[in-house]
């Protein structure tokens, strides 16, 4: 069986397709854990704050 130029770029398009989908994916997730990461921070720092003045 011979694999053509079609097949091949094919092949890479899919895949470079799926990579990107994964990364974008990936991105939303790191964004979402920053978003939490800082709510957190302002959480503990709220807190601390109220336990200083008890």
């Amino acid at each position: 069986m011979q694999v053509g130029l079609e097949d091949v770029l094919n092949e890479y398009r899919d895949y470079t397709r799926n990579s990107t989908d994964d990364l974008l994916l990936h991105k939303a997730a790191l964004k979402n854990a920053e978003k939490l990461i800082a709510e957190l921070e302002a959480e503990n720092s709220r807190l601390k704050a109220e336990a200083v003045e008890d």
